[in-house]
């Protein structure tokens, strides 16, 4: 797979038919299908005199190869990396693009002079704070343990594939190990400011993929939703979890910040996940922001685009305190296991996976059973004159 980035300019930019020029500006071939060129973008905050101002930022993926190789961490290799570029200047690979002075490792001997930043595996989306000090945070995806955000400065290492966010990682089991060596220190890796683990099911082993993947969001700074002012709000690409966290808790060299699950309501005021409004397992979450600075979630699963209307407190938990402490495994519905739909998350302390037997998907049937709830669990007897196990069923064994 190659990633292409190229260069339009228009006659008449405001004509309903293109009219003008383009032209390439970057290639790059990657050696499998995965992790390629994620987003290209410019710094909005960037005023003209700024260092930023009129620079190309570029998040290249390691290609789905890095297990077996150091290419993240190779400052003579773009893979894994993020790029800034001048697309007006005319110092870098064949006079398409310019090298910026300002670039950290400019006149290093062996050095790609567009690094801003090195060591990752999947750079998948970034954005700046509007606002505060227009810090530039960056939704890294892991591999198998943990989903990072990042508060991005020049120069930074983030270890990939020696460290998997904050633990050193290991490409045999690809399964985090704890604690860092000694010595770290001298690596100068950085760490994110925010993060969560995958968390796998009891029942589910570590070095398979549990459908996490964190897709990078937004600082709101918009007027309309003042409690969320100030929040950054991300979320899992894969089963469409949105998450925020406090942007003066992201602290770098510090405790990652506390990671808070946010609610959905469609306009009726029903709880719902972004599966619901999807129509899917797999969500395929993104997240944007208009002039305004107001919020909009969009899904790549069925193409459409929501915008953050309303605010209001979160539904209380559906398990009472009282029991809450001994109740080791619930399940309720809403929850299907990203990986595998015929799966249900365990909403207790066990984390145990609930297989719907036979039935599968079509036993999770649009039927709250309390208040909040959209779905409910069908089991039936399919055939009840013959003898068989085709029964719809659902339970946990070993």
């Amino acid at each position: 797979m190659q990633s292409v980035v190229t260069e339009w300019t228009a006659d008449d930019p405001s004509a309903n038919t293109f009219s003008g020029t383009h032209r390439e500006i970057f290639r790059y071939g990657f050696g499998t299908y995965t992790h390629a060129v994620q987003q290209i973008d410019f710094n909005p905050t960037a005023k003209p005199g700024d260092e930023d101002y009129g620079l190309l930022y570029m998040a290249v993926g390691d290609g789905g190869i890095a297990l077996d190789s150091d290419i993240p961490l190779d400052l003579s290799e773009p893979g894994g990396k993020l790029f800034r570029i001048d697309p007006l200047g005319d110092n870098g690979p064949k006079g398409q693009y310019g090298i910026p002075a300002s670039n950290p490792f400019v006149g290093e001997e062996g050095a790609l002079g567009e690094i801003y930043a090195l060591g990752m595996r999947d750079p998948h989306r970034f954005a700046w704070d509007p606002e505060g000090g227009n810090e530039m945070y960056l939704g890294h995806i892991g591999q198998r343990a943990l989903e990072a955000v990042y508060e991005v400065e020049k120069g930074d290492n983030y270890g990939w594939p020696e460290r998997e966010g904050p633990f050193r990682f290991d490409p045999d089991t690809q399964c985090a190990l704890f604690p860092l060596p000694p010595d770290d220190a001298k690596y100068g890796y950085e760490y994110p400011v925010a993060a969560y683990d995958h968390d796998p099911p009891y029942n589910w082993p570590c070095n398979s993929d549990s459908g996490n993947a964190l897709s990078g969001g937004q600082v709101y700074r918009g007027d309309a939703h003042p409690e969320l002012q100030g929040k950054y709000i991300f979320g899992d690409l894969v089963n469409g979890e949105v998450l925020s966290t406090e942007t003066d808790e992201m602290q770098r060299g510090a405790e990652r910040a506390p990671i808070t699950e946010v609610q959905l309501f469609n306009e009726d005021g029903d709880r719902m996940r972004m599966s619901d409004f999807v129509g899917d397992g797999r969500v395929d979450l993104r997240f944007g922001a208009d002039a305004e600075g107001e919020l909009y979630l969009l899904a790549k699963a069925n193409g459409k685009i929501w915008k953050v209307t309303d605010v209001k407190p979160a539904v209380p938990s559906e398990v009472s305190d009282a029991v809450a402490d001994n109740l080791v495994a619930h399940w309720d519905f809403e929850h299907p296991f990203a990986v595998d739909g015929t799966k249900e998350q365990d909403q207790g302390s066990a984390n145990t996976l609930l297989d719907l037997l036979n039935g599968g998907e079509d036993m999770r049937v649009a039927d709250g059973a309390f208040p909040g709830s959209n779905n409910s669990v069908q089991s039936q007897q399919v055939n009840p004159d013959a003898v068989g196990n085709d029964d719809w069923k659902a339970g946990v064994w070993d």
